[in-house]
């Protein structure tokens, strides 16, 4: 996970919440939620569907967080937005990411809802597009025996709260341009419970996460030079495949100093010559920062005078 850049982790959507404004899903849809579980209770996963999406540029960070979730789960293992009906993720956002700036923002501004979890991620490639069907898979799992029935189980759903907003990354806080509180469990059509075999889980999982990590060794090859450079900076990377390219420097606080490049590539080797003389302002670590078929990637290089 590339935590530096800020732009990553738990539930982004801007659901159909108590305050109604713009928001990046749309505050009227009437979503429905699938808990799949183990029949001992020891796998979850918690599938949100019919999400609506509203238009969202990239480049716009977004904050989700959840509330008193851990009567239900331990630590959510990841989050993933994925295509309806499949496991494929959905290649609009970066990974992503809890952290403790998220955390500490939504304990502040919401402590009536305790213990919030907060993560953040920020809207890549075309955008978020209003003709995408979306759904929000919450993986997690709970400790042997701490369910027997799954009234029980309905009942520590009942406790999770869902929070989300706008992110600003530089004031590490919310922007309170469309938050939203809603409680997983009631404020919905429907919410089902279904008992699925272990290799659900492994299907799920592996589709998720081993087959996108087997992705990254494959898809990208990246070399950059002259390190240290006094201004010219030559990009040198092979795709594997067309993929989605974006390309910003950053500094080490993960504020963006330039944005590059932004664009579909086809594959192959590619060279991209950054005459960064006159966009940095002086010496110092600096990192190239590129988002491939929705992972990321950085390398560090220091800029001399």
């Amino acid at each position: 996970m590339f935590s530096k850049f800020k732009a990553f982790v738990l539930l982004f959507v801007c659901l159909g919440f108590v305050q109604k404004s713009t928001a990046c899903i749309d505050p009227d849809t009437v979503i429905t939620v699938t808990c799949n579980y183990t029949l001992d209770f020891t796998q979850v996963e918690i599938r949100l569907s019919n999400l609506k999406l509203h238009t969202e540029t990239p480049n716009t960070f977004c904050s989700c967080a959840l509330s008193s979730w851990y009567g239900a789960f331990t630590n959510p293992t990841y989050i993933a937005f994925v295509y309806e009906g499949t496991n494929t993720p959905y290649p609009n956002f970066s990974v992503w990411d809890n952290t403790s700036g998220a955390d500490n923002a939504w304990n502040t501004e919401f402590p009536n809802y305790p213990n919030w979890s907060g993560y953040i991620s920020e809207v890549i490639n075309s955008g978020l597009n209003i003709d995408d069907n979306v759904e929000m898979v919450i993986r997690a799992n709970t400790p042997p025996g701490t369910f027997a029935i799954v009234e029980e189980l309905d009942s520590a759903m009942a406790t999770i709260t869902l929070g989300t907003d706008m992110w600003l990354p530089n004031e590490q806080t919310m922007a309170f341009d469309h938050p939203g509180i809603r409680n997983i469990r009631y404020d919905n059509n429907g919410f089902v419970y279904t008992v699925k075999p272990m290799s659900y889980f492994e299907q799920l999982d592996g589709d998720i996460l081993a087959s996108s990590a087997d992705r990254v060794a494959k898809l990208f090859k990246i070399t950059i030079g002259p390190n240290p450079t006094s201004g010219q900076l030559n990009v040198n990377y092979e795709l594997s495949n067309f993929y989605p390219v974006y390309m910003r420097i950053l500094n080490l606080q993960g504020q963006v100093i330039t944005k590059v490049y932004e664009g579909e590539q086809p594959p192959g080797e590619h060279t991209s010559f950054l005459n960064l003389e006159a966009v940095i302002p002086r010496s110092g670590l600096y990192l190239l920062a590129m988002t491939v078929d929705n992972r990321q990637f950085a390398s560090m290089f220091f800029m001399k005078e």
